[in-house]
């Protein structure tokens, strides 16, 4: 489960030639603060909604545990949750979904963010990913005959019911702003394309009719446009839509392999990881295509970047070490 998901992090370089846009070099104007130090990886962070707690897996050996840090006490260490990797916030920030082995099938749990009240929402299978903006539901992901497909349920695990189902993989589902549509990538005979459905009514419609393959999609805060990476140019870039995917621009022209694509919470900038063949740094783009910034500059890995709800903070782990750890820092600066 753990190698399909970071796969990312290996990442084959397309050959390709571009003029690449200059960047401003704003690395110098950050602290940066650990969180871990310890042999092993630790990924996926992530900020609570009230931005009071960094959320993240980390190893140990060949275990993955669920790890709860807190922003406003930085002198003490993480705190274990439990067993599990790949977490995610619920909207009231005091409880977490996770995936982790029960009965030979990986299955979505909740618990406090204390540790206390586990509770199994899934039976045969599920893969969590993310809360509904209105709290109600849960979309997660389910293995059936050597494919994944996207399923929903309710928030306290009733009323289980699945999207999509076909000879394909779908994955990275991201919930529209009034928590009544899902968008997600699907791939297929060594395409990805991005995809579109109501959640009560599904009937997965592509996006876009382009050439290549597009992948990466999310909405900006204000539901009305959407950012995607495409090959259609020959290289990995980020463009932006309509919310209807109408209106395709051209936003990078930057050499690299384009993840972990996001709006900053205001609407405003987009950041994203750009890895070439020796190292992956974090960008910064307004949303026009304009004012490209390079944040990170450590001539290693950094990955998975996470901006807070009230876009002050950023979060992502870095292999400076050696190994992944997590580090956060004030971008604030910024506005």
């Amino acid at each position: 489960m753990k190698k399909f998901f970071i796969v990312s992090l290996v990442i084959w370089l397309p050959q390709y030639s571009i003029v690449a846009q200059s960047s401003t070099d704003i690395s110098s104007q950050f602290t940066w603060y650990r969180v871990t130090n310890h042999k092993g990886d630790d990924f996926h962070p992530s900020f609570s909604p009230d931005g009071k707690y960094i959320l993240f897996d980390s190893q140990n050996e060949n275990q993955w545990s669920i790890m709860v840090y807190g922003i406003s006490t930085p002198a003490k260490e993480p705190v274990r949750i439990s067993v599990g990797d790949h977490p995610a916030w619920c909207q009231d920030s005091r409880q977490i979904l996770f995936p982790a082995p029960s009965n030979g099938k990986v299955e979505t749990f909740r618990v406090n963010i204390d540790g206390s009240s586990k509770i199994q929402l899934t039976q045969g299978g599920g893969f969590p990913v993310s809360v509904s903006p209105d709290g109600k539901s849960i979309v997660y992901l389910v293995r059936t005959n050597e494919h994944w497909n996207i399923c929903v349920m309710d928030v306290d695990g009733k009323n289980p019911r699945r999207l999509t189902d076909h000879d394909g993989d779908d994955f990275s589902p991201t919930w529209s702003r009034d928590s009544k549509r899902l968008m997600f990538t699907t791939e297929k005979d060594k395409r990805t394309d991005i995809m579109i459905t109501d959640v009560m009514d599904p009937k997965p419609q592509r996006l876009f009719s382009m050439n290549g393959s597009t992948s990466s999609a999310t909405w900006s805060p204000d539901g009305r446009r959407i950012i995607f990476v495409s090959n259609k140019s020959g290289g990995d870039e980020i463009y932006s839509s309509d919310e209807e995917g109408k209106n395709v621009r051209r936003l990078t022209s930057l050499p690299g392999v384009k993840h972990w694509v996001s709006f900053t919470p205001d609407g405003k900038r987009i950041y994203f990881v750009c890895k070439d063949e020796e190292e992956a740094e974090i960008y910064l783009i307004d949303a026009n295509g304009k004012n490209l910034r390079r944040i990170t500059n450590n001539k290693t890995r950094e990955a998975a970047p996470f901006v807070s709800a009230d876009g002050s903070k950023m979060v992502f782990v870095s292999s400076i070490d050696g190994d992944l750890e997590i580090f956060y820092t004030d971008i604030g600066v910024l506005k």
